[in-house]
């Protein structure tokens, strides 16, 4: 007879390690969505007036609740550092690359890396992964509150 019981002391060997938080460079967002769990270092937070919808991938409609500033890259217009929090997005932080493209900057994507240049200068850089096969350009995250602004 063969015993059903695991012996416990062993399962921490297969217990993944928890998810490094990233950036995906997605070259179908309109607009950089970042879930509230992901906000990095992120100034001007305020409420949206005029709130984006957002049509996921699934089909789902996502409302944005607030615009705000993403630091991304020194060299970057403001207009291309706006971003919006979608509550509802549990894909990560979606970096777009239209927004790129719209201030002159250059994306080459590769095997093994994403990298976005301004000006002949490398700005960002990021890696392929070989578990998801997405392009992860691994942000700085600040443990932050959201504060919002009446306007």
């Amino acid at each position: 007879m063969v015993s059903n019981k695991v012996n416990k002391s062993y399962l921490h060997a297969f217990i993944p390690p928890p998810p490094q938080p990233h950036a995906i460079a997605d070259t179908g967002a309109t607009g950089h969505y970042i879930a509230p769990d992901d906000i990095i270092s992120c100034t001007n937070i305020t409420p949206t007036i005029h709130d984006p919808t957002v049509l996921a991938a699934n089909g789902h409609r996502m409302k944005s609740t607030h615009n705000l500033t993403v630091p991304l890259a020194p060299t970057l217009s403001s207009q291309a550092q706006q971003g919006h929090l979608l509550p509802n997005v549990n894909t990560g932080f979606l970096i777009s690359i239209s927004k790129f493209r719209d201030d002159d900057c250059m994306t080459t994507f590769s095997k093994k890396d994403v990298i976005i240049t301004k000006n002949d200068k490398l700005i960002i850089h990021g890696n392929h992964s070989k578990v998801d096969g997405l392009w992860h350009i691994p942000p700085e995250i600040h443990p932050s509150t959201l504060h919002t602004s009446s306007t």
